[in-house]
């Protein structure tokens, strides 16, 4: 028989392999907009031997209809750097040219100009950006960076083309940024007019570009989840076979609540889980309350049916879920998209590893293939919220989370969830 104390330990197992997991993914920080702005300019202009000051700097990037862009870099500088920098220009433009890393990199035959204590270096970056689906231009180079762009000048201005307007990642004609403001990795879209035409050719546009990427890497993200889960079902059937079920689930639900309320409490008194719902928090915090609910209908009986089961073990993270969305995007307006996108897929998350106990409450005997929806469905309702995180939070940011952290976590997770869901189907 399985020991009755296994169930109250997968609140607190999911606050820690979470937060390993999570540790692990980290993103790298965002890139520099600019490579010859400030002090990348400095040590340029050190490297060719000329050492100078930069007092003020910015960066313009003109965009035309074709997608290519006119690129205007600008840097005040003290004293008598400016004419100092006009007698090395090469080796200035040399040395600027040897960095790669910026929004529009300096080529080596860019221009050197000075205009008394003001040096602009300017060129033509061809592969910025491209004319796209409806005439839509697209901005490749900004969608180039995955964790985006820090602004390392005291100005960045992205100038639509001559009659054009932004219509995606900003709006107006300009997109503009000041010094330690952030640029988004997603595309900047730019279209002869605001109307709801060019409004529909922009996500068609974006649509066009993103979307084999998107499956391709949705594809390998969730392949090892999804023979991973299949093998864990299989288990996890012919476990309880073995083992049993518990014959007093009153106890063990009580344990279960038990075990719920305390993780809840600390996950939200350690600053874990708050408002703004992170994965990791949100994601804890959502089970571990869900965990108190199942916990508590099963230690009053009240679970006497796979409806109720569903709804208390399903049905209660993504109600949270729901909510958090629009507390999250309430009280963060700044980064209501993010908030709300988290806020689901840690629903989608607690929701994922409590749909094993549904699962276990409804499994049957398996032969042959006189009922194939016995074996489908329960697969497809534990597949089922990984496609939806895909789709909330991008392929990419979840790739090393959800093989490395995820599945292993679930394989401790949904032992207890499944055992529960058939100690309740077996009384």
């Amino acid at each position: 028989m399985v020991p009755r104390r296994t169930v109250a330990l997968p609140a607190a197992a999911l606050v820690v392999a979470l937060a390993l997991a999570a540790g692990a993914a980290a993103a790298p920080p965002p890139e520099d907009v600019c490579g010859a702005c400030g002090e990348s300019f400095e040590a340029a202009a050190d490297e060719a031997g000329t050492p100078v000051t930069v007092v003020e700097s910015s960066l313009d990037v003109h965009v035309r209809a074709n997608g290519s862009a006119r690129v205007v870099v600008q840097n005040e500088l003290a004293g008598d750097g400016a004419p100092r920098v006009a007698n090395h220009s090469d080796a200035v433009l040399a040395a600027l040219a040897e960095g790669d890393d910026a929004l529009a990199p300096v080529p080596k035959n860019a221009t050197l100009s000075v205009d008394g204590s003001r040096v602009r270096i300017t060129h033509v970056d061809r592969d910025f950006g491209h004319a796209s689906f409806g005439g839509v231009v697209l901005a490749d180079a900004v969608h180039d960076a995955r964790t985006g762009w820090e602004v390392d000048t005291d100005a960045f201005r992205l100038h639509a083309p001559d009659g054009y307007t932004i219509t995606a990642g900003a709006s107006g004609d300009v997109l503009s940024r000041e010094s330690g403001e952030y640029v988004d990795d997603d595309y900047v879209a730019f279209a002869p007019d605001g109307g709801a035409v060019s409004t529909v050719a922009t996500e068609l546009a974006i649509g066009v570009e993103v979307l084999p990427g998107f499956l391709a890497a949705s594809g390998l993200v969730l392949a090892v989840p999804v023979v991973a889960l299949a093998v864990l079902l299989r288990a996890l059937g012919a476990f309880v076979d073995r083992a049993g079920t518990p014959e007093n689930t009153e106890r063990v639900g009580r344990a279960l609540a038990a075990a719920g309320a305390l993780v809840a409490v600390v996950a939200v008194a350690s600053g874990l889980a708050d408002t703004s719902f992170s994965l990791v928090g949100a994601t804890a915090l959502f089970a571990a309350l869900t965990a108190t609910v199942v916990g508590g209908l099963a230690a009053t009986d009240r679970l006497d049916g796979a409806r109720v089961l569903t709804a208390a073990a399903v049905g209660t993270p993504l109600a949270l879920g729901v909510v958090a969305t629009g507390v999250g995007a309430a009280l963060h307006p700044g980064i209501a998209t993010m908030t709300a996108a988290r806020a689901l897929s840690a629903g989608l998350l607690a929701a994922h590893g409590w749909a094993f106990a549904v699962v276990g409450a409804t499994r049957t005997e398996r032969g042959g293939w006189t009922d194939v929806a016995t074996a489908v469905v329960p697969f497809v309702a534990v597949i089922a919220p990984l496609g939806g995180i895909v789709a909330l939070l991008g392929p990419t940011s979840l790739l090393w989370f959800l093989v490395f952290g995820w599945v292993p976590l679930l394989a401790a997770f949904g032992l207890p969830a499944y055992w529960l869901g058939a100690a309740l189907a077996a009384e």
